[in-house]
């Protein structure tokens, strides 16, 4: 895996990606490390994308206002209700099942913080 650390306080440090058995056949999880504090001001993107899904969830004000998958193919955006897991350092999520078929041989994920990186990681 390749990670690139923005400086300062707060930035990437890994992604992991594997499978998500309670979510059915192909589902996945992403799991996000990150240093430092989630910025409580100004709005933070964790972002994965692999094939034609996009996988984010966005903060405000270090408030989660956004959970969801995007599919390029289809322009649609599906929102998550199960929330992210937070875990000290590090945010989980998971790809349904259903959108497994749209997936990529490969994956790129980023952080960005008021539209400014926070550091992009790839296998």
């Amino acid at each position: 895996m390749k990670t690139a650390i923005a400086p300062g306080a707060f930035g990437l440090t890994g992604v992991e990606v594997g499978d998500f058995a309670q979510g059915g056949a192909g589902a996945k999880s992403v799991a996000w490390s990150y240093k430092g504090s989630i910025p409580t001001t100004g709005t933070v993107v964790f972002s994965w994308t692999s094939g034609k899904v996009q996988r984010a969830v966005k903060f405000d004000g270090g408030e989660q206002i956004a959970n969801y998958v995007f599919r390029t193919d289809t322009g649609r955006q599906n929102n998550i209700d199960a929330p992210p897991v937070r875990d000290g350092d590090r945010i989980s999520v998971f790809v349904p099942s259903g959108d497994a078929s749209a997936l990529g041989t490969s994956w790129s994920a980023t952080v960005e913080v008021d539209g400014q990186p926070a550091g992009a990681c790839s296998p």
